[in-house]
């Protein structure tokens, strides 16, 4: 009997993956640590580390049109390339650069659950406005700490992998930004 927690992590994706239709959304949020080594990222579980390989290739049995993936760890930005294709969104708490994500998930969770994320005033949230406050809420942050800005969140939903650090700007870059302003976890 294998207790890795890795090998948790497959037994539930691939229980998700014999379950899911390609009408569901699937999220997928790891939030913890990680560390870079021979520039892949390894996503710190007891036991075992999983590298950005590895969720790539359990994800891609996951057969949705839709999918939320929101990595917040350091460096989280390494792995969209291995993650980024068409029919996802990938959110990560800070470039492959920088080393901390002290706020994002904090900020993440609050531009959830506040009704002022709603930019558009439409009745819902679309996941570029949630990560509009939560850039803004870690800048603010950042700015009224006095502390040098050492997190930016990205985003990438074009599947180029190659992630944005300002997907608002999607109609005057014809970048990243398009699909997540029609991404709701609200239901319609």
């Amino acid at each position: 009997a294998n207790n890795s927690k890795f090998a948790n992590v497959i037994k539930v994706i691939s229980d998700f993956a014999s379950d899911i239709k390609p009408e569901d959304k699937f999220i997928f949020y790891y939030t913890g640590q990680a560390n870079v080594v021979n520039k892949q990222l390894r996503l710190n579980l007891p036991d075992e580390d999983v590298t950005q390989k590895e969720i790539g290739e359990l994800l891609k049995n996951i057969k949705t049109a839709s999918m939320l993936i929101v990595l917040d760890c350091p460096a989280a930005s390494l792995a969209v390339k291995e993650l980024s294709c068409k029919g996802r969104i990938i959110i990560c708490s800070c470039t492959d650069q920088q080393s901390f994500s002290i706020k994002f998930g904090e900020s993440f969770i609050s531009a959830l659950n506040n009704k002022e994320t709603d930019i558009d005033n439409d009745g819902r949230k679309s996941i570029l406005e949630v990560f509009i406050a939560t850039s803004k809420n870690i800048e603010d942050w950042y700015r009224k700490e006095k502390l040098l800005l050492n997190e930016t969140p990205v985003l990438d939903d074009n599947g180029d992998g190659v992630p944005s650090k300002e997907p608002w700007r999607y109609v005057i870059d014809l970048k990243d930004g398009l699909e997540s302003s029609m991404y709701f976890l609200e239901k319609e």
